[in-house]
């Protein structure tokens, strides 16, 4: 991690990227919590010097009793650009060490990314997918760059033997040679432009790594930018292997301070090669790292859902419980129209629970994920949004799933109450916990209980 920040350091404002970069004061905040709104936000006429484009992510109320103005998150984590002074950094209320293994667990597509105003990344271990994604698309993006216009060349020594010497003759290796073969033969050296140099063949690994990632990965969006790799590849004929010295962050280093300031597109694409091959991801939270990219916010209550269902999925694999999505029609998924039968209108409704339980082609569970403060009772809300579900699916044991146990509370599943023959349950899969792994096979045997009971 220190290398890397060291390469950032060496790198500057060099690049796109760097050139276009603005450092903001970083607002730090916590999801759906309030913070004060900087006074300087406020303009003499009383509106907001905000980006019209992000305005959708949070609320700005004002507080009469103590004459303020606040500002509320709605759920997304990550980083907000509010104007060209300040950056919103919303955090989880999920541990660090559990946070990036739900995201990358998570397959999710509801990363939203600020194109217009970047960030600083900080490095993590883990390679959230939907985070390495905006890494490889930029790295993708300066390799574009760089090969529009032309590979690096310099001027390298080369040694060669043959009967016509060019350049600089080395007498007595020529006489070794010849005596040795008995062949006149002249050893000689000459200075000669070639594309086979460091910066070139640390890049040609860094496309040689990321193509290996997303041979290991599955989906339509791996295949587009496998493609995009393999053709970045095929640009790099005739440039060898990097050595392992060659790819350490002190080595880019070396290269930024030497590179022709014109280059520009090679100091963005060295950014990302570093952390390609240091086998870094890029951090949701924190500031200050290697990488220039855009600012970015994922919504963590859709995170949570998918991983919820994820869990169970994987726990259920190969027995006779299906886990269905209900956000998606078809094979796998639950999505179905409100009203059997429609009497008034044209347009039926859909009800798209988050989770669907089925066995024997029969509906036995259907859980609605809430990512919020968890209730010992659920909310009437939800229950009667269950109670909807539990009479359009034919299904009698119905559940709300919180990230979190109300106080004084540890069951993972339990039954609150009946309405009718419905069986209303309040599930737990706590992310606060110490082991992921043991609270979600916990969880996923709860749910096998109450479904057995």
């Amino acid at each position: 991690m220190n290398e890397l920040l060291g390469l950032a350091a060496a790198l500057g404002t060099k690049g796109h990227a760097g050139a276009k970069h603005i450092d903001r004061t970083i607002l730090k905040a916590v999801e759906h919590k309030e913070i004060d709104l900087p006074t300087d936000i406020i303009s003499g006429d009383g509106s907001l010097d905000l980006y019209d484009n992000v305005q959708s992510y949070f609320e700005v109320q004002y507080k009469r009793k103590t004459r303020r103005f606040v500002l509320r998150n709605n759920g997304w984590i990550g980083h907000i650009p509010l104007n060209d002074r300040y950056m919103l950094e919303i955090d989880a209320r999920v541990p660090i060490q559990n946070l990036e293994r739900i995201i990358e667990r998570a397959p999710i597509g509801n990363l939203t990314l600020f194109s217009d105003h970047t960030h600083t990344y900080l490095a993590v271990e883990d390679r959230p997918r939907s985070l390495f994604d905006v890494l490889a698309d930029r790295f993708l993006f300066a390799l574009d760059e760089v090969r529009s216009g032309g590979l690096l060349k310099e001027y390298v020594r080369l040694t060669k033997s043959g009967s016509a010497p060019a350049g600089r003759l080395d007498a007595f290796r020529s006489a070794v040679r010849t005596n040795a073969t008995g062949v006149p033969l002249a050893v000689y050296s000459s200075f000669e432009r070639t594309i086979d140099i460091a910066p070139n063949r640390l890049l040609r690994t860094a496309i040689e790594r990321m193509i290996m990632f997303y041979i290991a990965s599955d989906g339509s969006s791996s295949d587009a930018r496998l493609s995009r790799l393999l053709e970045a590849f095929r640009h790099f004929e005739g440039v060898g292997p990097a050595t392992s010295g060659e790819i350490t962050a002190e080595a880019i280093a070396r290269y930024a301070r030497f590179l022709p300031e014109h280059r520009t597109a090679y100091f963005d694409a060295l950014r990302f090669a570093g952390y390609i091959l240091a086998e870094q991801g890029m951090a949701i939270r924190g500031s200050g790292g290697l990488v220039i990219a855009p600012a970015a916010v994922i919504d963590f209550a859709a995170i949570f859902e998918s991983y919820a269902r994820g869990v169970l999925a994987q726990k259920y694999d190969g027995g006779d419980i299906e886990v269905l999505d209900g956000n998606i029609g078809g094979s796998g998924g639950a999505k179905d129209s409100l009203f059997t039968e429609l009497f008034v209108g044209t347009k039926n409704a859909d009800v798209k629970p988050d989770i669907v339980l089925r066995s024997n082609n029969k509906h036995k569970f259907i859980i609605d994920v809430k990512y919020k403060p968890p209730q010992t009772l659920p909310d009437r809300g939800d229950t009667e949004q269950l109670m909807c579900y539990a009479a359009r699916y034919g299904c009698e044991k119905v559940m709300v799933l919180y990230p979190s146990f109300p106080q004084g509370y540890d069951v993972p599943v339990e039954r609150v109450g009946n309405i009718g023959s419905v069986q209303v349950y309040r599930g737990v899969l706590n992310l606060g916990a110490e082991n992921l792994d043991l609270t979600e096979t916990v969880l996923a045997n709860a749910v096998l209980a109450a479904l057995a009971d």
